[in-house]
């Protein structure tokens, strides 16, 4: 995809590396047996009242991954 600006010419193009690396970026890093963890947000927690939040791990409920997944993350995360 290229974005062209019309008054001044310039243009950036946008490069989706999905194409080249079909995959999600958590499956990528363990192919690739990269030592980083990728993370987890709890999506259906966030909200303008905890996009702050600091605290222990919200409960297993607003995570959208599995409960096995969800008992490797630290409480004080």
């Amino acid at each position: 995809m290229q974005i062209k600006d019309l008054q001044t010419k310039n243009s950036i193009k946008i490069l989706d590396s999905f194409l080249m690396l079909p995959s999600s970026l958590d499956k990528l890093l363990k192919a690739y047996k990269i030592d980083i963890f990728k993370g987890v947000i709890p999506y259906r927690f966030i909200s303008k009242d905890t996009l702050f939040y600091q605290g222990t791990k919200p409960e297993f409920k607003y995570y959208d991954i599995a409960q096995e997944e969800y008992d490797l993350i630290p409480s004080n995360n």
